[in-house]
């Protein structure tokens, strides 16, 4: 009981020291749930429509490398409690995301990223909503130190609605040989939750 149809497209151009890439998807699903959201009406039925498309670019030099990307995501659903009687309960919501981001790689294993994210949802039973997001992260990729490999990452993001809150992340790996090694890691992270 679905049909399910999905296209992408991808793309990229390298030339010496400059990449450009360009991602771009599309997603149909109609499909019975058979009880899944509730025992009381195994007719219901959902359909989803979505689309993504990002499009990046790279530079790379000798002491620095940048990349920037736009990616903008688009995700349509309609819920129908019951398919025979689609006007007891129909949910229909749209939500778009759409957002930059830029990294800044140095030479010596540090990176300094900026992001600029927006969400927006309408929805028959939610409302409309948005919010906007911005935050930068700065830390050190896999740096070796004698026969240690550590890797480390501090962020902070401003949500509209919770201000200010950082991430922060610490890795630690000792090789042994090739088949063992010692491995320590710290997360700190928070996630948002959706509309």
């Amino acid at each position: 009981d679905f049909e399910i149809y999905n296209f992408s497209l991808h793309s990229l151009w390298e030339k010496d020291d400059k990449e450009a890439e360009l991602i771009f998807g599309a997603i149909e699903r109609d499909f019975g749930a058979g009880g899944f959201y509730s025992s009381f009406f195994p007719q219901e039925e959902e359909h989803i429509s979505q689309r993504f498309l990002a499009l990046r670019g790279t530079l790379r030099r000798d002491r620095l490398d940048i990349a920037s990307s736009f990616y903008w995501r688009r995700h349509d659903d309609t819920f129908l409690l019951d398919r025979n009687n689609p006007d007891f309960f129909r949910n229909d919501h749209t939500t778009h995301i759409y957002g930059v981001h830029n990294s800044f790689s140095f030479q010596n294993d540090t990176f300094f990223d900026v992001a600029f994210l927006r969400e927006s949802i309408e929805s028959t039973n939610l409302n409309a909503h948005s919010r906007f997001k911005k935050g930068f992260s700065l830390g050190v990729k896999e740096k070796h130190i004698g026969n240690f490999i550590f890797s480390f990452e501090e962020g902070l993001d401003y949500y509209e609605n919770w201000e200010y809150l950082d991430t922060t992340h610490l890795l630690v790996r000792y090789p042994v040989n090739e088949a063992v090694q010692f491995r320590f890691s710290f997360d700190r992270i928070w996630r948002a939750p959706s509309f």
